[in-house]
């Protein structure tokens, strides 16, 4: 099943990394494409890969399920993460700006009475 889904895996992440690279050189980004992209699901798929065959060399294969459902789990989380993890920075940097705001205005707001007195 490996020897499809990896060239696939491959082949999906440059076209995915290259539709988002739109706004470069066509070179550049399927140069990018290529390394950024294909370079990453290439390492993903050879890490899986190595980790099951020495489960299998090692457990007889009888900790393979144990490890689909990690590789699950982590699928999950990492999903759940792309969609949450956007929304508490912009939340976070909301906040940060909120607070420099109050800063400002208390500062300003603190200066013109002192101004008014002389």
């Amino acid at each position: 099943m490996d020897t499809v889904s990896s060239p696939a895996a491959v082949i999906a992440a440059i076209l995915l990394t290259a539709a988002c690279l739109e706004a470069v050189s066509p070179s550049v980004r399927w140069t990018a494409a290529a390394i950024l992209g294909g370079g990453t699901a290439g390492t993903i798929k050879l890490g899986m890969g190595a980790t099951r065959v020495g489960s299998t060399a090692t457990t007889g294969g009888a900790a393979n399920p144990l490890l689909s459902a990690l590789e699950l789990v982590a699928s999950l989380v990492m999903s759940v993460m792309v969609i949450v993890v956007p929304m508490l920075t912009a939340l976070g940097v909301i906040m940060v700006m909120g607070l420099v705001l109050r800063a400002l205005w208390r500062r300003a707001v603190r200066v013109k009475p002192a101004a008014a007195a002389r």
